[in-house]
């Protein structure tokens, strides 16, 4: 201190807290040592300057002016001995530059928050005043780290209601756009609320739920997306999500520390306001990382769960914890921190970390200039929140619909109601082809009204046991044309067991479908002619003589056998003995009903089934249409022609005889065969069953 004959230098120098005498013009006339080291000087420098000349000038646009501030601080102290308290910025030190560059941001030097506390001091001169000097620039920049976070900062007591809440939501919902203003005492909006009376009644059981097993485990984390009326219009419900830590006893903080973010694409969702407090216990407890760095880029602060985040438990200025990134998420990540540090702009991206333990991990980075009171800058804040699970949850849905698109089957996944929530590209591909033939293209297009009603039915029978529904589905495909389908339909029901959502996958089969017809068709039909085998026959004359049984309508049986043909396989070889049979088969389809069965049963062998047709007259017509059709030349490529003969043994039930079996009937055709034979073929003979040979 400087020597003087009073004592009351030596009183300021004794007092631990930095102290100033100045006059009523702001003229330094003392102080002590601690007042000295936070205005930046030496005391024999500082004497008899002006208090004024250590105060930061405003940057354009600041709400308030320190040098009237403090000009009206002194008027009041001196004038009516109130006392004053009021916060300014401090100049840079003395020895960092005091020149007008000093703050016009080309060197950009931090700024110093104070708190002057002036009151009239009775035992100096007149118009001295006496000014204790509060250095504010911790909980400045814990405020800072606070407004600037994504989400809104509360601070609730054990029964729910605010005690605290960030400096941005109180000056929304004070309604005055000085964001440098501060409400002090009870009167500040927002304290002493309930926030879980703004939460929708719907959705409030689930978060009472929740707060108090949070409230009842310390330390346990609060978490839950719930609709809130919005901070600005009752009337409005948005969507928030909440969450928070338990320090209800953390003797720094006693309280629940909660954290609100807007869901909606609207404003942020800020839910109720606040007070000074504890905020570095409040940062360093909250859930999301917090790193601050200062205007040099040097990391000053890192609260806990930012350490735990990156697994850097020390703090270490020159340790970056950006280095961390992989160069091919740097950029965004460097893009995003420059805009902030250059534009004062907001940013948030999405990197990879990868940590000293080997793992990798995501996380949402959020980073936000902070200013002063007086628009200094102070450097970046930075929030990190973990998405690892979140991040890595979506790409393995990327993988999948990847894949799911990539495939040629159909894949829909829909809400019960119709909403669809995916559909791959081979089924938008197909709704499209039945847009372009006039169709909605819903998915209710793809099964016609009648199929789909009964698959429904069979599907809910399943469903009401199980989960998964297997079977076979046609789709319709545009142009009349439809798609046999194997079908899989996999439902996820809600915790109540009611339906939440339906998943259909679908396989073309309409190559095996093709293969199974054309082994059916194999089984059952000649692989030459294409005519019903013996198989087949055998299957269709035991179905006519049941309609006879029940009907009376009679039948009869043809047994026709080529005459000559042995002598075309062995003179022309067997291509021409081939084209023999197909062409008697395609004459045998010619003069038959749709409702006879013409078969090949043998090498040269065939028969046909007549139902309803037992007049011997009408059977002699048709087994002369046999023979007609069969003894007409066959041409050959070649141009030479092919001739064989045919005889026609007719096997006969009447409409009056019951008693009839398969065997007998096909024993009594094959023997009027052979007497049509032996009379030189190219004939026919008649035989009704309990009858005698018909002379014909």
């Amino acid at each position: 201190m400087v020597a003087d004959d009073r004592a009351f230098p030596f009183a300021l120098e004794a007092v631990p807290v930095a102290l100033v005498r100045v006059s009523a013009d702001g003229r330094i006339d003392d102080l002590n040592g601690a007042g000295a080291d936070l205005l930046g000087g030496a005391p024999a420098t500082l004497l008899g300057t002006s208090l004024f000349d250590r105060l930061a000038r405003p940057r354009p646009g600041a709400p308030a002016d320190h040098h009237e501030e403090l000009r009206a601080a002194l008027r009041a102290v001196t004038d009516q001995s109130h006392p004053v308290e009021i916060r300014v910025d401090l100049r840079p030190a003395l020895d960092e530059g005091s020149g007008p560059e000093a703050e016009s941001g080309v060197v950009p030097l931090p700024r110093r928050p104070v708190t002057l506390a002036l009151r009239a001091e009775a035992e100096a001169e007149a118009g001295a005043v006496l000014v204790a000097v509060t250095d504010r620039t911790a909980e400045t920049r814990a405020e800072a780290i606070l407004d600037a976070l994504a989400d809104s900062t509360l601070l609730l007591d054990g029964d729910g209601l605010v005690a605290w809440q960030s400096h941005r939501l109180t000056t929304r919902l004070s309604g005055r756009p000085d964001a440098g203003a501060r409400s002090e005492g009870p009167e500040q909006p927002g304290i002493g609320v309930n926030p879980l009376e703004r939460i929708h009644p719907e959705d409030l059981p689930g978060v009472l739920d929740a707060w108090v097993l949070a409230v009842t485990e310390e330390g346990s984390m609060l978490r839950f997306d719930a609709r809130s009326r919005a901070v600005d219009d009752d009337d409005l419900w948005q969507v928030i999500e909440v969450s928070g830590v338990s320090q209800l006893q953390n003797p720094y903080v006693n309280a629940m520390i909660v954290q609100i973010r807007n869901l909606d694409d609207g404003e942020v969702v800020e839910s109720l306001g606040e007070t000074d407090g504890p905020l570095q216990s409040l940062a360093d407890a909250a859930p999301i990382g917090i790193v601050m760095t200062d205007p040099y880029d040097r990391t000053v602060y890192r609260n806990r769960a930012a350490r735990d985040l990156l697994e850097q438990p020390e703090l270490r200025p020159d340790v970056d914890w950006r280095d961390l990134v992989p160069p091919a998420y740097r950029d965004e990540l460097d893009d995003v921190t420059i805009a902030a540090r250059d534009q004062g702009q907001s940013g948030v991206t999405v990197v990879a970390v990868d940590l000293p333990s080997g793992a990798r991990r995501w996380l949402r980075v959020h980073v936000t200039p902070s200013w002063s009171a007086g628009r200094q800058s102070l450097g970046l804040i930075t929030t990190l929140e973990d998405v690892t699970a979140e991040t890595e949850a979506r790409e393995e849905a990327d993988r999948m619909t990847h894949m799911l698109d990539a495939t040629s089957d159909y894949v829909a996944i829909y809400k019960p109601g119709g909403e669809i929530l995916y559909l791959n590209n081979a089924t938008r591909l197909l709704l499209d082809r039945l847009r372009a033939d006039g169709k909605v293209g819903e998915l209710r297009d793809l099964i016609d009204d009648e199929p789909r009603r009964a698959w429904i039915e069979e599907a809910l029978s399943v469903l009401e046991h199980s989960d998964v529904w297997t079977g076979e589905l046609e789709l319709n495909a545009g142009g009349g044309r439809t798609i046999p389908i194997s079908a899989l339909g996999v439902i996820h029901r809600l915790p109540d067991g009611g339906l939440d959502w339906v998943a259909m996958f679908g396989r073309d089969i309409t190559d095996l479908k093709a293969a199974e017809l054309r082994l059916r068709e194999l089984a059952t039909h000649d692989h030459l002619t294409g005519l019903p085998n013996r198989s087949l026959f055998n299957d269709r004359l035991e179905q006519a003589i049941a309609r006879h049984r029940r009907d009376r309508r009679g039948l009869a049986v043809m047994f026709c056998d080529l005459d000559g043909f042995k002598e075309i396989n062995d003179l022309h070889g067997h291509a021409a003995g081939d084209l023999v049979l197909l062409t008697i088969a395609d004459r045998l389809r010619e003069i038959t009903r749709a409702s006879d069965t013409a078969a090949r049963v043998g090498g040269d062998e065939f028969v046909v089934v007549c139902e309803g047709v037992t007049d011997s007259d009408e059977l002699a017509v048709l087994a002369e249409r046999v023979i007609d059709a069969v003894t007409r030349p066959i041409e050959q490529a070649d141009g030479t022609s092919l001739h064989v003969g045919i005889s026609v043994g007719v096997g006969v039930v009447r409409s009056r005889q019951e008693q009839v079996d398969a065997d007998h009937l096909l024993t009594l055709a094959d023997t009027a065969m052979y007497r049509a034979k032996a009379r030189g073929g190219n004939t026919f003979r008649i035989a009704a069953l309990g009858q005698g040979p018909d002379p014909r």
